[in-house]
């Protein structure tokens, strides 16, 4: 049994130390808040949320793939993928209105590859000109899309994520963007040795009273 569990905890150990470099999350920055009446119907009140990613491997990310679903009709949208620097609402006719986009470093431009935006999916392939990285090997949180949705909907709460999977490049192969809430292979490594202690001590609990 003690043999099986050990096995059982080096693989799993591998396996999330191998794939848990790089975490995800939603965070709310701004609620119920008003339209520009000029643009969207007044009664839309909107949310606005920011999804960002750290790395925990030590390494620049330039390049990604990013594909976020929601309910139809979910997204603000004013037309085709745009790119900012910077996480905030665009400026139309002198006016701040709600959009969904992706998040560029400050002076950087993208190479974009497949784009979608729609009131209910934005998808985009690419990476920064002139090296900048999306994500730093610093290991902080940098947005990297920035969403507009219609208030009351759930978007960015852990059950109701709007992405299947995502993953980023850093000169070879794709890597899974996990959940922030995710244990990390440090909290699998205590998880484990926790239950390799219970079972030996239940080992031995057995052996006195043999």
């Amino acid at each position: 049994m003690l043999r099986t569990i050990t096995s059982a905890l080096v693989l799993l150990v591998a396996t999330s130390t191998a794939n848990a470099t790089l975490f995800g999350s939603f965070k709310l920055v701004a609620a119920n808040q008003s339209p520009n009446v000029l643009i969207y119907d007044p009664n839309s009140f909107y949310d606005t949320w920011i999804f960002q990613v750290r790395t925990t491997d030590g390494l620049n990310y330039d390049s990604l793939s990013l594909d976020f679903h929601a309910a139809a009709g979910t997204f603000f949208t004013l037309g085709p993928t745009t790119f900012k620097s910077g996480a905030s609402n665009p400026t139309v006719f002198g006016f701040e209105v709600p959009e969904c986009f992706f998040v560029l470093p400050p002076g950087a431009a993208p190479l974009a590859g497949t784009q979608i935006d729609t009131a209910s999916e934005l998808q985009s392939d690419f990476t920064t000109a002139g090296g900048l990285p999306l994500i730093p090997a610093s290991g902080e949180r940098v947005p990297v899309a920035f969403f507009s949705v219609k208030s009351g909907t759930g978007f960015g709460v852990r059950s109701s994520y709007p992405f299947p999977a995502l993953a980023v490049h850093a000169g070879g192969a794709p890597h899974d963007i996990f959940a922030e809430d995710s244990p990390e292979p440090s909290s699998i490594v205590l998880a484990g040795l926790a239950i390799l202690g219970c079972a030996g001590f239940r080992r031995r609990m057995c052996s006195s009273q043999g």
